[in-house]
């Protein structure tokens, strides 16, 4: 239903646009106004000062998200049209990234470049390359496991949270060598925090993160520098938590 809105409206603002007859700047311009309050709310005033990815958690329907990146597009054609070859630019590139974030992971935001993709099929690729044993990837499997538990956390047990907490704070606060503290973890299972001298499970953040770093942000594991983006990964998804919901 939203989208099918827009695209009238787009038709109507190319017509005042492009003819048949005179050009109409204001009355294009309204229409593209008055369409964005209805879509945004009040958000209105909000979404435009925002970066994308937190921007489109905010809307967080996905056909909103299209919507939006639909209106993005006449804006940047009404730039055009006015001259502002500078505004054009940044409403046509705001609107590919509102494009993508729609297809974002609902639950961590990640984005990849084919929106067919999804975190649990990457997640299997990754484990693939873990159960090898082949390194970097082996000796990392407990921490990307950690990681992608936290940031992906609907459905999970509170168990299953509570050791990748335990393990992540050991690791990027504390500096624990992840081999040591993976030991420790498959010792005695299952574990309080505060037996590892961790606080105790915060609050889940809202799904949809967004996480500074994500799996998407893994790219293909390419091993010369597979360790530095999982350590990048780590510290993202603690940060995240901390920050709570």
């Amino acid at each position: 239903m939203v989208l099918r809105w827009i695209e009238q409206i787009a038709r109507v603002v190319r017509r005042m646009l492009l003819g048949p007859g005179p050009q109409d700047l204001a009355a294009a311009r309204a229409q593209v106004e008055d369409a964005t309050a209805q879509l945004l709310g009040p958000l209105t005033l909000l979404i435009p000062r925002l970066d994308v990815p937190s921007a489109a958690r905010l809307l967080h329907d996905p056909e909103r998200i299209l919507g939006f990146a639909l209106l993005l597009d006449l804006e940047a054609q009404l730039a055009d049209a006015e001259g502002n070859g500078a505004a054009a630019s940044h409403a046509r590139g705001r609107a590919t990234a509102f494009r993508s974030a729609a297809h974002a992971c609902p639950q961590c935001a990640a984005i990849y470049p084919d929106p067919t993709i999804t975190c649990q099929e990457r997640f299997q690729a990754l484990l693939a390359l873990d159960h090898s044993r082949a390194e970097p990837w082996g000796s990392l499997h407990g921490v990307v496991f950690s990681c992608f538990t936290l940031q992906h956390p609907e459905g999970q047990e509170r168990q299953a949270l509570e050791r990748a907490w335990i393990a992540l704070y050991r690791i990027v606060v504390k500096g624990d060598e992840p081999a040591r503290v993976f030991e420790g973890l498959r010792k005695a299972a299952p574990q309080e925090p505060a037996e590892w001298q961790v606080p105790a499970l915060p609050e889940a953040p809202a799904p949809g993160g967004p996480y500074a770093v994500t799996l998407a942000d893994l790219g293909d594991f390419p091993a010369d520098s597979h360790a530095v983006r999982v350590a990048a990964w780590a510290r993202a998804t603690y940060g995240r938590w901390v920050e709570g919901a």
